[in-house]
């Protein structure tokens, strides 16, 4: 509009300047001035744009001099135009390419609001308030958020000792969905979280001396980040020194430390570790955590330096140690007292790692060679015009971007990683989603940002320093909770959430057990009465209900 206002005049200014040159008059004695309204606030406005902060100052010699401005300012619009056209037809292609992935999805108006809707049960104070008011969702019916916990005022299994209201979760040890967020949630530290190294490397070693051991993964799935995390200094608060004598996990397997040998002149320390297969000298980086036993003895950490307890878990007195032996977990159990922020961590985790499994049983179901996006029409989606000549070459590329893209849970993992490391827009990876369930689009929708969340419970956890003291005093099996948890108070009075583990069902439960409160390990005498007596009661009912439909059913055939 600009360009098309300013155009004629510019060729009357040329012409009034050639007349005065043929005329013999020097250039600029006659004085011109623009009529009023020549130019409307439009072209006004695109003018002082493309000028940037020097805008009103050449519109202001515009109307003073318009035969020497007005040319300038011409050929300045015929650059700013042929640059923004350009611009264009270059990005043509990727506003194109996103709306045809979008084209179905803008039909589908109410996956926003259920991806929504999905994203809301990650909220810390959704799962906080889970935990702390059980007997809420039990008793008074309210309503639950899909978070996939269970609810239950005592565990049927009374081997768990888990006798006050809970929540739990269950998961698959045996899946890989478990690698697959750890992996995930590693990406999404590195590249979005934190750029802080010393947050990373805090993060490494919660992996590698909580998560590893306490869910019993395999020390490899974090054993690459915490050599990439780690800043090469031992005792700094971050990453603890072990004491000689202990028997650690290595990234090389199971080993003795025989002693820390620290670096000359500053340089990194290494430790002398006597493994299977002979002794050897490794970085700090390569010891992933303790490792913890009936009959090894008992290391806690204290100052950033890992040092024997042989009283731990003692008692003088052989009676009340005797009394308490049938209150002690079965070995299958590992429990930890934990605070807010690692119980907060936890739900996360286990919602990640859930979550998918229920994508990978879903995306094994749609697992097909032919793309569903090609069976209707999409008017945003280009013609394709196969050349003779290019045959072989399209060939080839589709052929790349079929394996690329498979619609199945490997697919989805991929596209899920390039959007942690923002290499794909949300919008693409959505459109890929659709092309696997069209009805389950929300809930995998909602992962990037679960992931997203994760990530930040962990640093907050890794900053907190406190899991990782928490956890020398949990890592052992066969343990009494109440012994448990008062050391675990004597450190923090934060540890108030009970999280205990089964190895072998993969069962997580979640308890809220204030300071102020007894944590019941056994149940009452008088309870186990009542329901005994309340199950007697329910079936004298049940006969009587039976009696009764049997007389209402004769009536009827009588009548």
């Amino acid at each position: 509009s600009a360009m098309r206002q300013v155009e004629p005049i510019s060729r009357e200014v040329d012409r009034l300047r050639k007349t005065e040159e043929k005329d013999g008059q020097p250039i600029g004695r006659m004085q011109y001035t623009l009529k009023g309204r020549t130019f409307k606030s439009v072209q006004i406005n695109a003018i002082g744009r493309i000028y940037g902060d020097n805008g009103d100052l050449i519109i202001e010699h515009l109307s003073r001099n318009p035969l020497a401005v007005l040319p300038i300012v011409y050929q300045r619009l015929k650059q700013k135009d042929g640059e923004w056209r350009k611009n264009k037809v270059e990005i043509a292609e990727t506003w194109r390419r996103i709306q045809e992935v979008n084209y179905e999805g803008s039909f589908d108006q109410r996956c926003y609001f259920r991806r929504k809707q999905k994203e809301a049960a990650f909220m810390s104070d959704v799962l906080v308030e889970e935990c702390q008011d059980v007997q809420s969702f039990l008793n008074e019916g309210k309503k639950q958020m899909e978070t996939g916990a269970e609810f239950a005022l005592a565990c049927m299994d009374t081997s768990a000792l888990m006798f006050q209201p809970h929540l739990s979760i269950y998961l698959n040890p045996d899946s890989m969905s478990h690698y697959h967020a750890i992996k995930l949630i590693i990406q999404q530290v590195v590249n979005r979280t934190t750029r802080n190294q010393s947050d990373r490397e805090r993060v490494g070693r919660v992996w590698a001396e909580f998560v590893v051991p306490f869910f019993d993964y395999p020390p490899e799935w974090v054993a690459n980040e915490v050599r990439e995390s780690y800043r090469g200094k031992v005792n700094n608060n971050r990453v603890v020194r072990f004491a000689a004598g202990q028997k650690v996990q290595t990234a090389f397997g199971e080993g003795i430390i025989k002693e820390y040998v620290r670096g000359a002149n500053g340089s990194d320390g290494r430790y002398n570790v006597k493994l299977s297969f002979g002794d050897a000298s490794l970085l700090p980086s390569a010891i992933l955590h303790g490792i913890s036993g009936d009959a090894l003895p008992k290391y806690v950490r204290h100052d950033g330096v890992m040092v024997k307890e042989d009283e731990l878990y003692k008692s003088t007195n052989g009676s009340a140690d005797k009394d308490r032996s049938r209150h002690k977990l079965d070995n299958r159990f590992k429990v930890l007292f934990g605070s807010q922020t690692v119980y907060v961590f936890l739900r996360l985790f286990t919602m990640l790692v859930s979550m998918l499994d229920d994508l990978k049983a879903i995306a094994n179901t749609a697992d097909v060679d032919e793309d569903p996006s090609e069976q209707y029409y999409n008017p945003l989606r280009p013609p394709i015009e196969p050349s003779t000549s290019d045959t072989e070459t399209t060939t080839a590329a589709a052929t790349t971007t079929t394996k690329s893209t498979r619609l199945n849970y490997d697919g989805i993992m991929a596209c899920l990683k390039n959007v942690v490391c923002g290499t794909m827009e949300f919008k693409e990876y959505e459109g890929f989603c659709r092309r696997i369930s069209q009805q389950q689009v929300h809930n995998m929708a909602s992962l990037p940002k679960l992931v997203e969340k994760c990530a930040i419970a962990l640093v907050h956890v890794a900053k907190e320093d406190l899991v990782l003291t928490l956890h020398d005093y949990g890592q052992y099996t066969g343990m009494d909770p109440a012994q448990v948890r008062s050391y675990s108070l004597a450190t923090t009075k934060e540890a108030v959430y009970r999280i205990q583990y089964d190895l072998d069902d993969g069962k997580l439960f979640f308890s809220y057990v204030p300071e102020s409160e007894d944590m019941m390990t056994a149940p009452p005498q008088e309870l186990a009465g009542d329901d005994m007596d309340m199950d007697d009661d329910d079936d004298s009912i049940h006969v009587e209900d039976e009696e009764e439909d049997l007389r209402a059913v004769k009536r009827q055939k009588q009548e």
